[in-house]
């Protein structure tokens, strides 16, 4: 959000680097479940928050060819 107010970022590129930052504070706060759960959950979250960070950088560079 502060890359956004300073005009550093465009408003979809700041949230996808929000998202990026979401997961990187998950596995921080959740380090101890991150390193001991099964890897199906891991893959899980690496795959959603991939896909959601993909979305996002793509309509973003959509709004920016526009």
């Amino acid at each position: 959000m502060l890359l956004w107010l300073v005009g550093w970022l465009a408003p979809m590129s700041a949230l996808a680097f929000g998202v990026a930052l979401l997961k990187f504070a998950l596995i921080l706060w959740q380090k101890d479940w991150y390193c001991t759960t099964k890897i199906q959950q891991v893959a899980l979250l690496e795959t959603n928050s991939s896909l959601v960070f993909l979305a996002m950088v793509a309509i973003a560079l959509l709004w920016f060819r526009g």
